[in-house]
């Protein structure tokens, strides 16, 4: 129990004086008064005690012979009684051998004046004992408020559903119980250990980052259980003062109903999709088409990615369609009333990097005169994919990942950072993998865009394709236009270096010149080929237009649809082709 006493900003120090001698008694309690003391004199023992248990005092002057117990005794029992026992106590006394100031002293005096004695030495000494009292109850008092923040804060730790841990330089020094519950282990486990252990391999430095920038934003990372089983967790760090060391503090949450969560909605959104896909032919998702083991199986990837919300790595040879599986990810997924927002990596430098990908404020250099979103700004909600991102060059892949990591970006010129929720899909034709290996890729952004993958066969390894992929060029292209068994062959035979953009660029020139340039193969011009039978019975006004028909068709097609062209190699008026292309109903 603390003594109480006012404070004193409050009231006047308060001193208790205890002499059987009266002049004595008068002569310091006007000494202490003058001196701005509220002095409260005692002439015995009983009378001081008393007085002292009723309102205890900054300081005692006591006298050690008294008329009914001595100063001694008086002494004893204020050290003996909890509400006293901290009271400084002078003894004041013509007993000066050497004795009798110890026995003072093992009693818990503080201090001992003899008598006769100088009056101004006794008020210093009271003043000293007095500040000496004050400033011991004021660290009492900041010391039990400690104590008792300290008490209410390890309460609401204990009661939260997080779990807490301080680390010092990678080393734990202290952790809340449900911190111990979700690595299934204890304080005398956890305590000291590694901070890096609880932290399954392939986010260590991801966590490492976070620490170091002491970024405020969560990380969904997995933690690693005493057993080595994994845990879902959502990280959030921080660092902070702590015993006069800068220390970190790490609050982790449990993911694990989150992800049960999250499995059952892929689940149902994978048999939605499965269902949505039956609305197409067999052989296509969307736009894509084929029909192959190997694009059923993309096909599956591209279904889970649809489903989720992580980054993924499209990879494929140049011209396999990487373009098109991550805006069919895009069209099938929750954000597809958003934008898709599509960014060659390879026509960025260094130079331009923030201003595309950050936008930048008005002023911020020489002809900006006005505020411009950039790439992110743009994709914000939506998806924001990334050709070609094995082009980008350290620096870049480091103002990347930063915006990857905190969720937020600093437009050029601005000061404020603004929040983004952009998905990312890249797409590269090299092999990331290796170029990390040959640190010409940054580890850390790998980990970050590489959650899932999805590997786009070259048309090669998917021969039985190439029809379906022919038809709907087709379609697209000439839907009238049978293409011959040979260019068949041909194009089944060829192993298109450049996958399908090569594939529509020379059925392109096929249609447009009636030749082609693949190796053993040569065709006559398209007008002797491409002319389907006539009907038997058909009459000769009808076989007419049906020829006259396809040969304008055949002469815009080689003239890639230039009607001006068209109508000088035919030799007639541009406006009768273009009744003629009206009456035939001739369109692309």
């Amino acid at each position: 129990m603390h003594t109480q006493l006012p404070s004193p900003e409050s009231s006047r120090p308060q001193i208790v004086v205890v002499d059987d001698m009266p002049a004595n008694l008068r002569l310091l309690t006007d000494m202490l008064t003058k001196a701005g003391y509220l002095a409260r004199p005692a002439l015995n023992g009983k009378i001081a005690l008393s007085s002292i248990r009723l309102n205890p005092p900054d300081v005692v002057l006591l006298d050690i012979v008294l008329p009914d117990i001595s100063g001694y005794e008086v002494c004893q029992q204020l050290k003996a009684d909890p509400n006293t026992s901290e009271i400084p106590i002078i003894f004041i006394s013509a007993k000066t051998e050497l004795f009798e100031k110890i026995k003072g002293f093992e009693l818990g005096a503080v201090d001992y004046v003899g008598k006769p004695f100088e009056p101004q030495e006794v008020l210093l000494r009271v003043q000293t004992h007095v500040t000496i009292r004050r400033l011991q109850l004021q660290l009492q008092a900041q010391n039990l408020l400690l104590q008792e923040q300290n008490l209410r804060f390890r309460t609401l730790v204990e009661a939260t559903l997080e779990g807490i841990i301080l680390h010092d330089q990678g080393r734990i020094i202290d952790a809340n119980q449900r911190a111990f519950d979700l690595f299934d282990t204890d304080r005398e486990t956890m305590i000291e250990a590694v901070f890096s252990d609880f932290i399954s391999e392939p986010f260590r430095a991801s966590v490492a980052a976070m620490l170091t920038t002491n970024a405020e934003y969560p990380l969904e990372i997995e933690g690693q259980m005493r057993n080595g089983a994994p845990i879902p967790l959502e990280i959030y760090a921080r660092r902070m003062a702590y015993q006069g060391r800068d220390i970190q503090i790490a609050v982790l949450r449990d993911l694990s109903w989150k992800k049960r969560i999250e499995a059952e909605n892929t689940k149902l959104q994978r048999e939605n999709l499965a269902l949505k896909a039956t609305n197409y032919e067999r052989y296509r998702l969307g736009p894509i088409i084929g029909k192959s083991r190997r694009m059923q199986e993309v096909y599956e990837l591209i279904a889970a990615a649809a489903a989720s919300e992580f980054h993924v790595v499209i990879s494929g040879e140049s011209g396999t369609g990487k373009e098109l599986v991550a805006r069919t990810i895009h069209a099938l997924s929750s954000r597809t009333n958003q934008p898709f927002v599509p960014v060659n990596c390879g026509a960025v430098t260094e130079t331009i990097f923030e201003r595309e990908f950050f936008g930048h404020r008005k002023g911020a250099f020489t002809g900006a005169d006005r505020n411009a979103p950039g790439y992110f700004d743009a994709a914000d909600q939506g998806t924001l994919f990334l050709d070609e991102i094995g082009e980008l060059s350290f620096p870049m892949q480091v103002k990347l990942l930063r915006v990857l990591e905190n969720r937020e970006f600093t437009p050029v010129g601005g000061t404020m950072p603004r929040r983004v929720d952009a998905r990312i899909l890249a797409a590269t034709n090299k092999r990331l993998p290796e170029m990390v290996r040959d640190g010409q890729f940054r580890e850390d952004l790998f980990y970050r865009l590489h959650v899932m993958e999805i590997v786009v066969p070259p048309l090669r390894e998917r021969r039985e394709d190439i029809p379906l992929l022919l038809e709907a060029l087709l379609q697209e292209y000439a839907p009238e236009t049978p293409l011959p068994s040979a260019i068949l062959d041909a194009f089944m035979r060829y192993d298109w270096p450049g996958n399908i953009r090569e594939m529509q660029n020379r059925l392109q020139r096929y249609l447009a010149t009636g030749r082609i340039d693949i190796p053993s193969v040569d065709l006559p011009p398209a007008s002797t080929l491409s002319i389907a039978p006539l009907p038997p019975g058909i009459q000769l006004h009808d076989a007419v237009e049906t020829l006259e028909a396809h040969l304008i068709r055949e002469t815009l097609i080689r003239n890639k649809w230039r009607r001006v062209k068209t109508a000088e190699e035919l030799g007639i008026p541009r406006r009768t082709l273009q009744r003629k292309v009206e009456k035939y109903g001739i369109f692309r």
